[in-house]
């Protein structure tokens, strides 16, 4: 709130605080790897747990950041944050896949590949269904469609489950 002129660095300034608050854990819009990775990479959130709607100021709060975002690039200064690739691809119209899963998650990226090695016993074992991966209850895990689960898992956890924020 102090009078300044304006040769670059106090709109830098208000850029450089606006993302990290935007990015911060107490904003909610965002979601960022482990706190033990030294450059994150940040997803839009999806619904709170047990919910399936975000809050109803949610899209116009996505929609006014995404303007933020073109104003800045306009302007010529570059977002601290850096998106995971998956972002990107969803924006493309392109699918995620196992890299963009283990770039984002590598704990759950390590767990589709020892899922894809698992014995009948040990998949019989994690009492997972499908809608773990966005789908039915109904339909449990099973050695015969692992691959199906891994290949619905990806997109889920990337896009499927942040849906209602990226449109």
């Amino acid at each position: 709130g102090e009078p300044g002129v304006d040769a670059g660095g106090l709109t830098r300034e208000m850029y450089e605080q606006f993302f990290a608050a935007l990015f911060s854990e107490s904003c909610n819009l965002f979601e960022g790897q482990r706190e033990d990775v030294a450059n994150p990479l940040f997803l839009p959130c999806g619904p709170p747990p047990g919910e399936s709607r975000l809050p109803p100021d949610a899209a116009r709060m996505y929609e006014g950041v995404g303007r933020l975002l073109a104003k800045s690039i306009f302007d010529g200064f570059s977002v601290p944050a850096r998106f995971a690739p998956s972002l990107y691809k969803y924006l493309l119209g392109l699918p995620p896949n196992l890299h963009d899963l283990d770039t984002f998650d590598p704990r759950k990226g390590k767990f589709c590949r020892e899922l894809l090695q698992y014995s009948s016993m040990d998949v019989d074992a994690l009492m997972f269904d499908f809608e773990d991966v966005g789908g039915s209850p109904d339909e449990e895990l099973t050695v015969a469609n692992r691959e199906e689960y891994v290949r619905r898992m990806i997109p889920w956890e990337l896009v499927g489950r942040r849906e209602r924020s990226l449109s």
